[in-house]
């Protein structure tokens, strides 16, 4: 299981862990009126990371800064961490941890939001 690392070793051990295999991010929503859950799902994603020598982790935790004990995986795919991967499978929000266009589509479902 993935975690926000709590210091350079941690995130240096994930990205090794990861590096050239394939994991998965889930992220769920709930909708809730009054206590009753109105709408729910999850979203998955498929992320490959490239191969990493040590040399690009330790190039990479360098570049990232302080950002990556934020993030799930030592990685923060919305900076340097986009360079760590050779594919992404599925929508780049969810990652985030909001899948946009299905939250957007559920609340329109419920007239909540008329755009």
């Amino acid at each position: 299981m993935l975690y926000k690392p709590l210091d350079r070793k941690a995130a240096r051990e994930q990205l090794l862990f990861m590096s050239g295999k394939t994991h998965h991010l889930h992220s769920a929503v709930a909708i809730a009126r009054n206590a009753k859950v109105l709408i729910r799902f999850v979203r998955s994603v498929s992320m490959t990371m490239r191969v990493l020598s040590e040399t690009m982790i330790e190039r990479y935790l360098d570049a990232a800064g302080d950002g990556i004990y934020a993030s799930v995986g030592g990685y923060q795919l919305e900076r340097t961490g986009i360079h760590l991967f050779s594919r992404i499978g599925g929508d780049q929000s969810t990652i985030l941890g909001l899948p946009m266009v299905q939250t957007l589509d559920s609340l329109r479902k419920l007239e909540l939001v008329v755009a």
